[in-house]
Parts: C-alpha cells; sequence; structure tokens
C-alpha cells in the first residue's frame, strides 16, 4: 500500500514466479527423467496449481478487506510467487477478446511431393494490455539542482540520495530489465496482474519499453513499460470463474435487474421527450 495525501492508495501488482524457485527449476533440468517425465514437467504442473491457488485468493482478497489482502500477500509468498508493486497505477487497461478460428497449413509439396494441407485450430483467448510508467527523478541527480539552506526537507533529501547512491544511483533499469527478463521463460511468462478487485492470470507476451528522460549521467530515469498479457481459453489452463459469474449474473433469466434498470431509464427518458414535444 502506497502512502498519498488521499490516504492508503491501493497499487497494481504484478505476479511472477520467484528467482528463488527458478533456481530450483534451473537445477530441476539436470535431473535425469523418472518413468519418461522429467522434474522440470512436474515443477511446470505443481506451478500451474500454485496460480490457481494464489488467484483464489486474489479473488477473496478483492471482496475482504484488509485481513483478506494480507492472505493473498502469504499465499503469493508460499506458493513460490513474487509480486513487484507498480510505481503507478494504470491510467487505462484495454482487453483484446478473439473467438477460436481453424486455419490450414500447407508444406508447399516440397520435394516434389503432393501438397499437404493440416488444419489448426486456435482457442479463443482474451489479452490484456496496459502502460505501467516507472520514475526515479531527483532534480540534484537529473538536472543539479541543490536546494539552498539547511531544512528538514533538505536533510531528509540528502539521507534519501545517499541511500539511493549506495544502491547503484538512480535508475528505473532495474524495474524494466525485470519485466523483460520474464519473457525469457516459459514458466517466468505465466505472470498474474491484480489490481481494484481484477486478476487477470496469462503468458505475458509482449513488453515495449520506452525511456523518456535520462539524468546527467546517461542513466534512464523515466520509463513507460507498455505490456500484453495472452490468456488461451482451452484445457481449463486458467480459471475462468471471473467470466463466468458475470455472465451468469448479467445474462440470467428472467431479465436481470440490471437490464430492467436500464429499460426503465429509457423509458423515462422517452417520456420526458414526448413530454416536451407536446
Amino acid at each position: 500500500m502506497a502512502q498519498s495525501a488521499l490516504g492508503n492508495i491501493p497499487k497494481a501488482l504484478l505476479c511472477a514466479p520467484s528467482a528463488e524457485y527458478m533456481e530450483l527449476y534451473a537445477n530441476a533440468s539436470l535431473i535425469p527423467p523418472v518413468g519418461g517425465k522429467s522434474a522440470t514437467e512436474a515443477m511446470d504442473k505443481m506451478m500451474l496449481k500454485n496460480a490457481d491457488l494464489v488467484q483464489k485468493q486474489m479473488y477473496v482478497a478483492a471482496k475482504g478487506g484488509k485481513a483478506a489482502e494480507d492472505l493473498m500477500m502469504e499465499a503469493i509468498k508460499t506458493n513460490n510467487y513474487c509480486a513487484m508493486e507498480v510505481q503507478y497505477n494504470p491510467s487505462s487497461l484495454y482487453f483484446t477478446s478473439q473467438e477460436g478460428y481453424s486455419y490450414d497449413v500447407s508444406d508447399g509439396g516440397l520435394g516434389g511431393q503432393a501438397r499437404q494441407v493440416s488444419t489448426t485450430k486456435a482457442p479463443s483467448s482474451v489479452t490484456l494490455g496496459c502502460e505501467l510508467i516507472f520514475d526515479a527523478m531527483n532534480k540534484d541527480d537529473a538536472f543539479g539542482i541543490t536546494d539552498q539552506g539547511i531544512t528538514p526537507d533538505h536533510i531528509l533529501s540528502l539521507g534519501i540520495d545517499t541511500a539511493v547512491q549506495m544502491r547503484g544511483g538512480y535508475s528505473v533499469s532495474e524495474h524494466v530489465n525485470a519485466i523483460i527478463a520474464c519473457l525469457f521463460s516459459s514458466m517466468t511468462r505465466q505472470v498474474i496482474f491484480y489490481w481494484g478487485g481484477m486478476s487477470f492470470r496469462g503468458e505475458l507476451t509482449a513488453v515495449t519499453a520506452r525511456y523518456t528522460m535520462f539524468n546527467k549521467d546517461g542513466n534512464p530515469i523515466r520509463a513507460h513499460v507498455q505490456i500484453e498479457i495472452y490468456q488461451k481459453n482451452e484445457d481449463n489452463t486458467y480459471d475462468q470463474t471471473q467470466y463466468q459469474e458475470a455472465f451468469a449474473e448479467t445474462f440470467k433469466s428472467p431479465a436481470s435487474a440490471s437490464a430492467s434498470k436500464i429499460s426503465s431509464v429509457l423509458k423515462n427518458n422517452m417520456t420526458s421527450i414526448s413530454n416536451a414535444i407536446l
């Protein structure tokens, strides 16, 4: 939770398998297969189950207040995930949903043989996209502007600056590189984005980073990072609870309360228009 003039503002979380778990995963690849199955395959299946447990706790946290949020954070940790809290909540999210479809793939008849055509079926899918902003701008570090006089704020600023310099200086590259690194493994591409009671789990498929400010040493201190998370809807890989509940509530029969409210509003508007004309 981040402190602001408005109080505690819940921040969005981007969750990925922890670095410690990935180290175990790398070592597991050195273990000989047992019964035709590798150790990494077993860990893949276990991680999918862990992700389900984390997401279920996120559903509870969305409705249960502070205590439920604490349990969610504990679930993230105990199920070998790690949560990165964004610096600024996204200003917008977009969802692209696509129905499943089939397409033909031809081998072109290579080698003088008859052309072979196979049909491939693409599953229905949903993609979430958003832009994350990271900022490490310090006016002295970026522009060489130093506060004059000894004030409490100046002393605090000097203390913060010293601590940052000891950690390598002002830069946003570590956060950006960490998100890009998630693309390098099929395991770390499995991420969960949580914000405002919404939990979206899928495969991180694209990261576009744009650095827009640098300090006097040339280090990037502001970045806009566009991410896309792809969720294919097949084989029950991902929990569809939130979609199913929304569908059942919105399209229930007889007409839902929300539909009745819309009809009532439209009827009142038409009545007002008729009275105005008359």
